[in-house]
């Protein structure tokens, strides 16, 4: 998609969308349709090739340029301008319901016009767009979407905020952007520039902001945090109250030596109430303590176990039959008492 001029984007500004080249544009210009709805004189004309190829029960090709351009059409194509909004603004039902299908590429746009809207364009030129049309697109897209054309328009299919970074998103961004920031602007053209049903999960200006380069952005409006006011050392936060005790537990952070840099890391400020429950729920280590390695393992097997004696109880009571008619529960009730004695027999060690 074509992208908006650098000017606009990094730095709107209400002067950008009211202006008389702005509220004099139209959806149509001498370079051809910017925006729609464009009129579908040729609705239900299908090019020869296919037609034949219908005919003779062959597969039907797609509709090349040729073809869109062949002679037999009943009325005149009209002209599709390079700058467009990357939206299908075809006329479908003579009473402004366009099409609504998006595209992010402008070769698939012109593929989608041939292929599902034949005759209705002329086949679009592969050419540089040049400098007068680039200005008269994207007065009329601003045109568009400052008036709440593109809010309001009729779409078979919803476009939604059309191709992600295009031309109509960032312009109706840009807007909602001034309309937050700037109150006489709000008040006369409005606040909503996106289309209705288009959820957003962060207001315009921060959107806006989010999507501009780094040296670009403002500074944050969120409220720093003053509870610390060194830089250096990073804010924790507080934890409740120990339990048994009705002192608040205090998280602070302290400086720590590692590797000839200065760093911090949080260090409790308890209360003796704290200290001394601390210290007789940590009973002193014993020389025959086992690593963590064990305890992880047995707390697998643990889990595997009771996951496999229920899965057997179930198969059990689905087979409805006796126990001592199912060979396989017999298997598995032998493995089942040997694993028991053995977590039991691990139950006694100190870990």
């Amino acid at each position: 998609m074509y992208r908006i001029s650098e000017s606009v984007v990094g730095n709107p500004q209400v002067n950008h969308f009211v202006n008389n080249a702005v509220e004099n544009a139209g959806v149509k210009s001498l370079h051809g349709w910017h925006f729609g709805p464009i009129p579908y004189a040729n609705d239900g004309w299908i090019p020869p090739r296919q037609v034949a190829a219908a005919e003779a029960g062959t597969a039907i090709p797609i509709v090349s340029n040729n073809d869109n351009a062949d002679d037999t059409r009943p009325h005149d194509a009209e002209v599709l301008s390079l700058l467009n909004p990357g939206v299908c603004c075809i006329d479908l039902d003579g009473r402004g319901t366009m099409c609504g299908v998006t595209f992010k590429s402008q070769p698939s746009l012109r593929r989608h016009y041939r292929q599902f809207h034949p005759g209705a364009l002329v086949s679009v030129r592969r050419a540089m767009i040049s400098v007068p049309e680039r200005l008269a697109g994207f007065n009329a897209l601003k045109h568009v979407v400052l008036n709440k054309i593109w809010r309001n328009a009729s779409f078979l299919k919803e476009p939604g905020r059309g191709p992600r970074g295009g031309i109509i998103d960032e312009y109706a961004t840009a807007l909602e952007y001034l309309a937050a920031t700037d109150a006489k602007f709000a008040a006369r053209w409005g606040t909503l520039f996106h289309r209705e049903g288009v959820f957003r999960l962060r207001p315009a200006r921060e959107e806006y902001q989010a999507d501009l380069p780094r040296g670009q952005r403002p500074a944050s409006s969120m409220q720093p945090d003053t509870r610390i006011h060194d830089p250096l050392i990073k804010p924790s936060v507080s934890t409740g109250y120990d339990s048994g005790s009705d002192t608040p537990i205090v998280t602070q952070a302290r400086r720590v030596k590692r590797g000839g840099r200065t760093r911090h890391s949080p260090s409790p400020v308890e209360s003796p109430d704290r200290r001394q429950s601390k210290a007789q729920r940590q009973p002193a280590a014993s020389a025959g303590r086992k690593p963590n390695q064990f305890r992880r393992w047995y707390d697998s097997l643990e889990s595997d176990l009771a996951r496999f004696q229920s899965l057997a109880f179930r198969a059990f009571l689905s087979a409805n039959i006796e126990h001592s008619q199912c060979p396989a529960l017999h298997e598995y009730d032998h493995g089942w008492r040997e694993s028991i004695k053995f977590v039991s027999s691990c139950q006694r060690l100190e870990y």
